[in-house]
């Protein structure tokens, strides 16, 4: 009797768990639980210290986060959030100021699938430090020698796959005042940029991941009854392009920038920006679903 039983615990230890592997880089794609993956989430770069913000970026449809912890503290409140609502986190780590034994300790949470980081030498670092974990090279949003910043992130050994960024407003790609007949011009641009990524990066099979993507709502107004047809049309021109279209393989995911709460009562309108996304966005919420399954 003590043998079966010993032999059934046995087996179990060695039966895979659900949910609870790595993600992983196989031919240039993003694999969870032995099944291919890709992150279709939200940036929270802000000041969040609130548990309930996860919670509703969950309901939305998202399945990761990107987020900026100021403190070891903080990662490690985001890292519980995170489990308790089934998202994964991409950890942005912006400076040198992160200690080798800091980044050991998460180097076991498997709600933390990549690390952002903005140099090769920080590269190194964290991969040495979570060698389980994948980690990316990030720049400026605005970088424009891009060859060169996909050829740092190609052959450094450390780098697992690239983060991008598509900014239509800041790259002057749409006027403002124009955003309407501005969507055509944006989309020819983010397809030329992305072509030129994919090409550069193919060569070593690593993926590419959009770390922010927005566009304004209609009008470029801020509060949540505004409509976001506009907005809608070109997140579903990045989404298609970068995560259903085989001409444009290599993509791992992408961030959408940025999430926000419902203003609150007496709130002046300062907090939110025409590129809010608010949990009551529902037509935003079904193009989500749709790409994150």
């Amino acid at each position: 009797m003590f043998m079966n039983k010993l032999l059934l615990y046995l087996l179990l230890l060695l039966l895979p768990v659900k949910g609870l592997s790595f993600v992983v880089v196989k031919d240039g794609q993003l694999y969870a639980d032995g099944k291919p993956w890709r992150a279709v989430g939200v940036n929270l770069l802000g000041d969040v210290s609130d548990r309930h913000v996860f919670h509703d970026v969950a309901r939305f449809g998202w399945n990761s986060v990107r987020v900026a912890p100021r403190s070891v503290k903080q990662l490690s409140l985001f890292v519980k959030w995170a489990k308790r609502e089934g998202l994964k986190l991409c950890v942005v780590v912006a400076d040198d100021s992160w200690q080798a034994k800091e980044l050991s300790s998460f180097r076991k949470k498997k709600e933390i699938w990549a690390w952002e980081v903005t140099s090769v030498s920080m590269a190194e670092r964290v991969k040495t430090a979570c060698p389980n974990h994948l980690v990316s090279l990030g720049s400026d949003p605005l970088l424009v020698n891009l060859q060169r910043y996909a050829d740092d992130a190609l052959f450094c050994r450390h780098v697992d796959f690239l983060s991008v960024a598509l900014l239509p407003i800041e790259r002057q790609w749409v006027a403002p005042t124009n955003l309407y007949l501005g969507l055509r011009n944006a989309y020819v641009k983010t397809e030329e940029m992305t072509h030129t990524l994919v090409q550069r990066m193919r060569l070593h099979s690593k993926p590419i991941v959009v770390a922010s993507c927005s566009y304004p709502r209609d009008k470029g107004f801020r509060l949540p009854e505004s409509s976001t047809s506009l907005r809608d049309s070109y997140f579903h021109f990045v989404l298609h392009y970068t995560l259903a279209n085989h001409d444009a393989p290599l993509f791992g995911g992408i961030y959408f920038q940025e999430w926000k709460a419902l203003p609150i009562a007496g709130d002046d309108g300062s907090r939110p920006t025409s590129f809010s996304i608010y949990p009551n966005d529902t037509t935003t919420q079904q193009l989500v679903i749709k790409y994150s399954r």
